[in-house]
Parts: structure tokens; sequence; C-alpha cells
């Protein structure tokens, strides 16, 4: 209801059964992705991370695929690094940028050992391009989230989002209060309350609940079962 699924263009293999085209990936050539870079119709490309170099594909989010999930009213969200970015916003493509921090370096370095099998080296290696790129995010000047604790970087990072697309995203606090604040409508009688009410929720009936009030008076001939508590 609020994201739209991007597919990813990619000159990998097919993964069997278990991928379908167009859902997971869109999969072509090496030939026809050099294509479509060449007549600019990416607005990100990476290649694989932790691979040996004559096994590495290539990776793209096509303009195309940003548009469609636009038309849908919908909105992207995917990951990248520093240098996707870069390219996403020299594209061209209006976005919000959000950098995700460790509350530490040793925390970094914890994390990249803990979930990579690598060689101290390589590691090393990785924590120091790390610290570039949290250099790197200071001169983006939008928005930067310090993971020290998930439950709390995720209501940051969805009450980010929704000041760039209140639209489609509400804040953590407006969803609380919008289960505790009703709608009541007023007003004298046979001015159309009831009327405005019902077209409401049959135009908003998936997330608007009418309330049955309780009524001390028999059912007219107009009035249908449900529509009082009688």
């Amino acid at each position: 209801e609020v994201f739209g699924h991007v597919v990813v263009t990619t000159t990998r293999p097919q993964a069997g059964l278990s991928e379908e085209e167009l859902k997971h990936y869109q999969f072509v050539s090496q030939e026809e992705f050099d294509k479509q870079a060449s007549d600019e119709a990416f607005v990100l490309k990476y290649k694989d991370m932790f691979k040996h170099s004559m096994l590495t594909y290539d990776y793209a989010i096509s303009k195309s695929e940003i548009d469609r999930v636009n038309d849908e009213v919908l909105l992207s969200l995917f990951f990248t690094d520093i240098e996707g970015y870069r390219q996403v916003k020299s594209s061209g493509t209006k976005c919000m940028a959000l950098f995700v921090n460790p509350s530490s370096i040793q925390v970094f370095t914890d994390l990249l050992l803990e979930s990579l099998h690598e060689t101290p080296e390589t590691v090393k290696a990785l924590v120091e391009a790390g610290k570039e790129e949290m250099a790197a995010s200071e001169s983006i000047q939008e928005v930067d989230i310090v993971n020290d604790n998930l439950e709390d970087a995720y209501v940051e990072l969805k009450d980010t989002i929704s000041t760039f697309r209140p639209d489609v995203l509400c804040t953590a606090l407006e969803e609380k209060e919008k289960v505790l604040a009703p709608v009541v409508v007023t007003g004298p009688p046979c001015v159309g309350k009831t009327t405005l009410v019902a077209k409401m929720l049959e135009q908003y009936g998936e997330k608007l609940s009418g309330v049955t009030p309780y009524i001390d008076r028999e059912m007219l001939k107009t009035e249908t079962p449900g529509q009082y508590l009688f």
C-alpha cells in the first residue's frame, strides 16, 4: 500500500525456478546491460560484493522502474552505498538520502566479523572503506540514522520518510494518534451527516470503520438492521 518493489536489472544467470523474470530481477545479457547503460537508462549501477573478479555480475536500477512505481503512486525504497547515492543524484532523480551509521567503529568492525566469512585483511579494508563512507555522509546534509537499537532506528527511519512523503506514510506518533482519535461528524438534524458518513465508508471502507450507536427507540421503516443498536 505504501512501497513499490523496484525490479533490479542484472547480468547474472537466473537461479532456477526460485526466481521469476520481472518479479525478482530483470535478467539481461552483458551486451544488453552495456547498451542500456550507454543510453543512460539507469539511475544506479553496481557490482556483486565479495565475489571473485571473474564471477562478478552487474546490477542496476532503471529510470523506467522508478517511473513505473511512481505511476502506481507508491514510494520506491532501496539501499546502496555512497557511490550509488551519488549516481542517483547525478541522474537527476529526486530522492531523499538516509545514511545508516553504526554507533562506533568498533561496533562496525564487530558486525563485519560476525556477518562475513572474510580474511582479517579484507575486513580491515572494509572498515577503512566504511570510515570513508561515514565521512562522506557528512557532505550529503540530509539524514543520518545511528543504528544502535533496531526498533529506535526503525521508528526514526519511518518518521523521516513520512516528512518526505506524508501523503503515503504517517509518523509513529500520528499512527498512534490515529488509533486514539476517532473522526466525529456533528451538526443539527437532517443536514446530511448520515449520508456523508455512509459515502465515506462506501468509498474508503478498507481504511475507515463506522461505529454502530445505541438508540432507545424502535427501528423506523427507512432504517436497516445494523444501522443502530435498538
